[in-house]
């Protein structure tokens, strides 16, 4: 398979203002699934090229989990590009409070010798424990005004 010149890449990303890239398909006289990798490139990386192909491509917000050694490691023997992702958006998620309250709920549960149905009742019983707390859905609530201009603040970068 021959690369879309760069000419033709810049056609199609220019077309798409205010056209489908059916409608694009046909003006350039590419296959679909071409015009749709290059929309992609464009989109995740901000230029004009080629989407990598070939390999899968592994997008993190850059979270610890995410920046683990050992990741990374497994990532880069395995040929996985990384795809490098500002994170954005965590400050103002109140999921994220929740999930990180049943995180330290499940981590205080002795695991080594539980069955998969004794692990799904021990987060169902945190969870209902967790959602009938109606003082954190409270708390959560009244922060957002503070998180909210916290960020906006910082022109909505990470506050922490």
């Amino acid at each position: 398979m021959s690369r879309v010149p760069k000419e033709d890449r810049r056609r199609i990303v220019e077309s798409s203002k205010g056209y489908s890239q059916r409608q694009i398909r046909e003006h350039v006289s590419r296959p679909l699934h071409t015009v749709h990798r290059i929309f992609q490139a464009y989109r995740y990386e901000g230029r004009i090229r080629d989407a990598p192909r070939g390999h899968p491509a592994w997008g993190s917000a850059l979270a610890p989990i995410h920046t683990a050694r050992s990741l990374q490691a497994h990532l880069q023997q395995t040929g996985i590009e990384q795809l490098a992702r500002v994170p954005k958006g965590a400050d103002i998620n109140i999921i994220e409070n929740v999930r990180g309250r049943m995180k330290v709920a499940l981590n205080r549960i002795p695991i080594p010798s539980a069955t998969a149905d004794e692990l799904w009742a021990a987060v169902l019983s945190k969870w209902q424990r967790l959602a009938s707390d109606t003082s954190l859905v409270t708390a959560l609530y009244e922060s957002l005004w503070s998180r909210t201009s916290a960020v906006v603040e910082v022109n909505g970068e990470m506050t922490h």
